[in-house]
Protein backbone atom coordinates (compact mmCIF):
# COMPACT_ATOMS: atom_id res chain seq x y z
CA UNK A 1 0.00 0.00 0.00
CA UNK A 2 2.74 2.38 1.04
CA UNK A 3 4.39 1.85 -2.42
CA UNK A 4 1.87 2.53 -4.16
CA UNK A 5 1.26 6.15 -2.25
CA UNK A 6 4.90 6.59 -3.21
CA UNK A 7 5.18 5.80 -6.65
CA UNK A 8 1.95 7.93 -7.44
CA UNK A 9 3.34 11.13 -5.39
CA UNK A 10 6.31 10.22 -7.80
CA UNK A 11 4.30 10.54 -10.61
CA UNK A 12 2.51 13.30 -9.65
CA UNK A 13 5.76 15.37 -8.67
CA UNK A 14 7.39 14.41 -11.99
CA UNK A 15 4.09 15.38 -13.97
CA UNK A 16 3.78 18.66 -12.46
CA UNK A 17 7.59 19.58 -12.96
CA UNK A 18 7.35 18.11 -17.05
CA UNK A 19 4.50 20.96 -17.10
CA UNK A 20 6.43 23.72 -15.10
CA UNK A 21 9.22 23.13 -17.53
CA UNK A 22 7.54 23.19 -20.74
CA UNK A 23 5.94 26.59 -18.84
CA UNK A 24 9.25 27.98 -18.89
CA UNK A 25 10.63 27.14 -21.93
CA UNK A 26 7.43 28.87 -23.76
CA UNK A 27 7.77 32.25 -22.18
CA UNK A 28 11.88 31.71 -22.42
CA UNK A 29 10.69 31.37 -25.99
CA UNK A 30 7.93 34.32 -25.72
CA UNK A 31 11.19 36.65 -24.08
CA UNK A 32 13.30 35.85 -27.02
CA UNK A 33 10.80 37.07 -29.69
CA UNK A 34 10.57 39.90 -27.75
CA UNK A 35 13.93 41.06 -27.47
CA UNK A 36 14.12 40.31 -30.90
CA UNK A 37 11.42 43.13 -31.82
CA UNK A 38 12.42 45.30 -29.56
CA UNK A 39 16.14 45.32 -31.34
CA UNK A 40 14.27 45.59 -34.77
CA UNK A 41 12.84 48.65 -33.30
CA UNK A 42 15.80 50.10 -32.05
CA UNK A 43 17.65 49.27 -35.53
CA UNK A 44 14.64 50.77 -37.34
CA UNK A 45 14.72 54.11 -34.70
CA UNK A 46 15.35 56.96 -37.00
CA UNK A 47 15.34 55.35 -40.26
CA UNK A 48 11.73 54.39 -41.35
CA UNK A 49 11.40 57.77 -43.42
CA UNK A 50 14.45 56.96 -45.19
CA UNK A 51 13.24 52.98 -45.93
CA UNK A 52 9.77 54.37 -47.30
CA UNK A 53 11.77 56.75 -49.42
CA UNK A 54 13.67 54.78 -50.76
CA UNK A 55 10.99 51.89 -51.58
CA UNK A 56 8.78 53.86 -52.81
CA UNK A 57 11.74 55.74 -55.31
CA UNK A 58 12.64 51.98 -56.39
CA UNK A 59 9.01 50.98 -56.94
CA UNK A 60 8.70 54.51 -58.61
CA UNK A 61 12.07 53.42 -61.22
CA UNK A 62 9.90 49.58 -61.32
CA UNK A 63 7.26 51.12 -63.14
CA UNK A 64 8.38 54.12 -64.96
CA UNK A 65 10.72 51.55 -66.50
CA UNK A 66 8.12 48.63 -66.98
CA UNK A 67 9.97 45.88 -65.14
CA UNK A 68 7.13 46.16 -62.78
CA UNK A 69 3.53 46.83 -62.30
CA UNK A 70 2.82 48.46 -59.30
CA UNK A 71 -0.94 48.80 -58.67
CA UNK A 72 -2.79 51.40 -57.87
CA UNK A 73 -3.84 51.06 -54.70
CA UNK A 74 -0.33 50.89 -53.17
CA UNK A 75 0.48 54.40 -53.97
CA UNK A 76 -2.04 56.05 -51.49
CA UNK A 77 -0.81 53.19 -49.24
CA UNK A 78 2.63 54.46 -49.37
CA UNK A 79 2.08 58.24 -49.38
CA UNK A 80 0.30 57.71 -46.25
CA UNK A 81 2.79 55.59 -44.68
CA UNK A 82 5.44 58.04 -45.59
CA UNK A 83 3.29 61.52 -44.41
CA UNK A 84 2.79 59.20 -40.80
CA UNK A 85 6.34 58.44 -40.63
CA UNK A 86 7.17 62.13 -41.88
CA UNK A 87 4.56 62.85 -38.85
CA UNK A 88 5.89 61.05 -36.25
CA UNK A 89 9.73 62.76 -37.18
CA UNK A 90 8.43 66.29 -36.84
CA UNK A 91 6.75 65.62 -33.26
CA UNK A 92 9.53 63.75 -31.98
CA UNK A 93 12.19 66.85 -32.72
CA UNK A 94 9.70 69.33 -31.64
CA UNK A 95 9.24 67.72 -28.26
CA UNK A 96 13.54 67.04 -28.92
CA UNK A 97 13.23 71.06 -28.90
CA UNK A 98 10.65 71.64 -25.82
CA UNK A 99 13.17 69.55 -23.83
CA UNK A 100 16.04 71.44 -24.47
CA UNK A 101 14.57 75.10 -24.09
CA UNK A 102 13.34 74.07 -20.59
CA UNK A 103 16.59 72.16 -20.04
CA UNK A 104 18.20 76.25 -20.75
CA UNK A 105 15.83 78.09 -18.19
Amino acid sequence: MNKRILEDCWNFVVANETKDFNFKRKASKMEKAIETVKGIAAFLQGKKTYIIAALIAVLGFFEGTGIFHVPAEIWPVLGAVALGSVRAGVKKTEKAIKEAQNDKV
